[in-house]
């Protein structure tokens, strides 16, 4: 996400890849180990069909393994009720984020995460082989408190033999030392079906300098009757 307390500006700021779907460019120092982890409920209406998920303690780990290179693992415990409810460990995610740019000292922030996704745990929610996933990362500040961010890429999705694009952009203010807010678009499209198109916006707090606080909602603009979500969570930052 947009690092919301005048992010990008020095590298040991709290810069999380929470509450927005936009993920940072930047990496977690070096040797640092930040986790960070919510609650998200998510309502989708189609047709007259209704699913309920829920996602219990989503937590993704960031560990910084050099300068500007990161390790990321990623999990969630789901809950999806429709006819028949489903439960278990959704997607695990594995992959690293690399920093190229820094805007302390570019024009701007440029990063690049390679992730997959693996074909373990439970069948109702995770592949059955590895899918890639390529997504490139930009931000740059505008003003002293005001950031944008960006994301485009996709992945390969195993179970419909096709490659899923997606994008993301995000504004983010500092509306003092703590407190911050952003909105947000994010969408994806698949070649074969019409592009989903979403908005979302939400408020982040810094307790300390390594511990935030955040919450956040939103809401489909195309692709379905109705869908909204909220989401709640914590980033916690364990320096070296």
């Amino acid at each position: 996400m947009i690092s919301l307390t005048v992010p990008e500006l020095t590298a040991q700021e709290l810069i999380t890849d929470r509450p927005d779907q936009t993920e940072s460019a930047v990496t977690v120092p070096f040797h640092s180990l930040q986790i960070e982890t919510g609650f998200v409920y998510e309502s989708f209406k189609e047709s007259g069909f209704t699913i309920n998920n829920y996602s219990i303690a989503g937590t993704l780990l960031r560990y910084g393994l050099f300068e500007n290179i990161e390790l990321r693992f990623g999990t969630s415990y789901l809950i999806t009720k429709a006819d028949k409810t489903f439960n278990g460990f959704g997607d695990y995610l594995f992959g690293t984020k690399i920093n190229f740019l820094k805007e302390e000292n570019s024009f701007l922030d440029f990063g690049l995460m390679i992730h997959t996704a693996l074909p373990v745990g439970n069948e109702s929610f995770n592949p059955n082989k590895f899918e890639p996933e390529l997504i490139a990362a930009l931000s740059k500040a505008l003003f002293e408190n005001l950031s944008v961010s960006a994301n485009i890429g996709g992945f390969h999705d195993s179970s419909i033999k096709e490659n899923v694009y997606l994008y993301t952009s995000a504004l983010g203010i500092s509306l003092n030392n703590n407190l911050s807010a952003f909105i947000e678009i994010f969408g994806n499209f698949i070649p074969s079906e019409s592009p989903v198109h979403n908005f979302d916006g939400g408020l982040t707090y810094l307790l300390s300098d390594n511990l935030q606080l955040d919450i956040s909602g939103g809401k489909g603009i195309s692709g379905a009757d109705s869908f909204w979500f909220v989401n709640s969570g914590v980033s916690l930052r364990i320096p070296e």
